[in-house]
């Protein structure tokens, strides 16, 4: 009997819930989705949202960390219970770990992992709010080059994806199905100034059609066509860029129909580089165009990545190339910053000549050589010589060169033109080569 007496308990304390959100014009299952809809960029290739068309080099790896804060990213109106406009989740803050890693010179994949801290209101009141912590839905992701940029007026990836449930939809922090897709990133580099776009689709294994507040909001989770336009200008070239972008999304069988339904946020920031674009920060602000859910009144966000790789270091490569060298090029007008491998603004025009040089001669490759005069102590010329070399030898992949056409090496202080004995020779001994040759590796 008092098996029973407790359930009859339970029941009815479920019924008096169920009542209080139908009075309040809430259904049951509109409190379960992820409001979050911020998936940082983690390999710099394209904007805050927008993937690019270029993908890492064969075994470069990035990975980071970004730290998200937004406000009111679902606000409902139409309450028969004052007050009328009330917010489901008044806050919330994601911190996402970001991982890439290229495979080829045309494949790469990666993954994000969220954690969120989410301010929402009491689902049988919504009159008093909680604090929850709770793991994001994890996505794994790759990106297939299709047209190289270099190559053709525009670059175009195809990226798919898949985020598996990891989160608590009831706490706002992941979808309640695995979701699935892919876009297209398409882009085009005009020097200081970057556009890319990105079209995609989004699948939900499970889709709910929901009325929030009565009559006066819908909220469709459900397969959706999703979107993207960004922009990016180099204020300082190669170290520090104004960033900005659009992002949205739609529920296709109803195709822009509910606003609530189809989320568009705006964002703007910067992006600074730090030791030969090792590191990378990233800070910025937006906010929601619409009332769309996940579309807060406003965000901040901030990031952090790293990116290393073997193309970074090409002693191994070097010591199994055999050479047939036609002539060699020091490029004299290439200028670093002391003790450092961040170049001067004066050397890219003879770097840019250098690249349109390859371009037109797709038979030449060549070993770039990084040489330090006698100042500082062995170790550190040689380890600045070779940043240095892979400074100039990431310059040129950046710009479309295979990596295949081209190692760098540093040979420290080892190899002088001329005496260390006065200002004019030691300037002369700091020096960047380009070996020319017929063969790279065998």
């Amino acid at each position: 009997m008092a098996g029973l007496k407790s359930c009859a308990t339970w029941l009815m304390k479920k019924k008096i819930a169920l009542i209080i959100l139908a009075v309040l014009g809430v259904s049951s299952t509109a409190l379960a989705l992820d409001t979050d809809l911020f998936r940082p960029i983690g390999d710099n290739k394209g904007t805050f949202r927008i993937d690019g068309s270029r993908t890492l080099k064969p075994y470069e790896v990035s990975l980071g960390v970004f730290g998200s804060y937004m406000h009111d990213p679902l606000v409902v109106s139409g309450f028969a219970v004052a007050p009328a406009t009330r917010a489901i989740v008044e806050r919330q803050f994601t911190l996402t770990f970001v991982g890439d890693v290229g495979l080829h010179d045309r494949i790469s994949l990666g993954f994000q992992v969220p954690v969120m801290a989410t301010k929402h209101a009491d689902f049988a009141t919504i009159t008093t709010y909680n604090n929850y912590w709770s793991m994001g839905d994890i996505e794994f992701h790759g990106k297939f080059r299709i047209l190289k940029l270099e190559d053709f007026p525009v670059g175009l990836s195809i990226v798919p994806f898949v985020q598996i449930q990891t989160g608590k939809p009831q706490n706002f922090s992941g979808d309640q199905s695995v979701d699935y897709g892919a876009l297209l990133a398409l882009d085009r580099d005009l020097g200081r100034f970057y556009i890319g776009a990105n079209l995609g689709f989004k699948g939900h294994y499970r889709q709910d059609n929901i009325a929030l507040a009565g009559t006066t909001t819908s909220l469709q989770v459900a397969n959706e066509f999703t979107y993207g336009l960004g922009g990016r200008f180099d204020i300082i070239k190669e170290r520090l860029q104004f960033v900005t972008d659009i992002a949205g999304s739609t529920v296709i069988k109803d195709f822009f129909e509910y606003q609530r339904s189809s989320p568009i946020e705006f964002l703007g920031g910067f992006r600074a580089f730090f030791m030969d674009r090792l590191i990378g920060l990233h800070v910025g602000a937006g906010t929601g165009l619409d009332d769309g859910y996940g579309a807060p009144q406003y965000r901040v966000f901030g990031g952090l990545t790293a990116q290393f790789g073997i193309p970074h270091s090409q002693k191994v490569a070097a010591k199994r190339a055999t050479e047939e060298e036609t002539r060699v090029i020091i490029l004299r007008d290439v200028f670093f910053e002391t003790n450092s491998a961040d170049m001067k603004d004066v050397s890219y025009p003879i770097l840019d000549e250098n690249v349109e040089m390859f371009k037109k001669n797709s038979d030449i490759k060549a070993r770039i050589e990084g040489h330090c005069d006698s100042r500082n102590s062995d170790e550190y010329n040689m380890k600045l010589s070779e940043r240095r070399a892979n400074a100039i030898y990431k310059y040129f992949t950046d710009k479309g060169i295979p990596s295949e056409r081209i190692i760098a090496v540093g040979m420290g202080e080892s190899k002088p033109l001329v005496p260390n004995d006065s200002d004019e020779n030691l300037a002369k001994n700091r020096r960047i080569e380009l070996h020319l040759i017929e063969t790279v590796l065998k």
